[in-house]
């Protein structure tokens, strides 16, 4: 079993992210998108920091990315990695070394996106953004949607607008090898689509 891998971008990696984060938020902008972030973020710094994340587990799972999908911002029904895996990335805090918790929004919990967020695998990112060093991502665990969903309440969000569903990092499974994880993770979801399927 790995315990929290890390994974260290290179600088074409990151210069890839600050372009595609900028082509996010000026789509969103143009959208017309509500931002429900904490007033004292950068929304473009969090897109970053977002992109950051997903191109991590791209990489410590191997599985290609498609850069085109990674700047939008519009709902397509796919997850972020592999068609099977959504990532939360957030920073180390002051009070907490690794940052917010791992949360499931509002508009994860909508009717047009519930079957997703269930059957989903959810991988918190923790990145580490190191003065004139390459951004130092660590994959702290994983859960699948239902297993938030099952053991958690919606409450308020503790930074911004709306309401989450948390969880917190002690109930994250932890990280396995690659091939291990995605044989996982597709077994799981293997068996959360035909259970949703016969109850909805």
């Amino acid at each position: 079993m790995i315990v929290e891998p890390t994974v260290h971008l290179n600088q074409h990696e990151v210069n890839i992210c600050l372009k595609k984060a900028k082509e996010r938020q000026a789509n969103r902008e143009r959208s017309g998108s509500i931002d429900l972030a904490p007033k004292d973020l950068d929304p473009l710094q969090l897109n970053v920091i977002g992109m950051f994340g997903e191109v991590a587990v791209h990489r410590y799972l191997d599985a290609p990315i498609n850069w085109y999908k990674i700047g939008a911002n519009e709902f397509t029904g796919d997850s972020d990695v592999s068609g099977m895996i959504e990532v939360r990335t957030t920073t180390p805090k002051p009070y907490r070394a690794n940052g917010t918790e791992l949360d499931l929004r509002e508009r994860d919990l909508s009717d047009r996106r519930m079957r997703k967020t269930l059957t989903s695998c959810w991988i918190k990112v923790v990145v580490k953004l190191q003065p004139e060093k390459d951004p130092q991502c660590t994959l702290l665990g994983w859960s699948m949607g239902y297993e938030i969903l099952a053991h958690n309440t919606l409450q308020p969000r503790k930074k911004g607008a709306g309401f989450c569903v948390y969880q917190p990092d002690d109930r994250l499974n932890s990280m396995l090898p690659p091939l291990a994880l995605r044989q996982r993770i597709k077994t799981l979801q293997t068996i959360a689509n035909q259970t949703y399927e016969a109850h909805f």
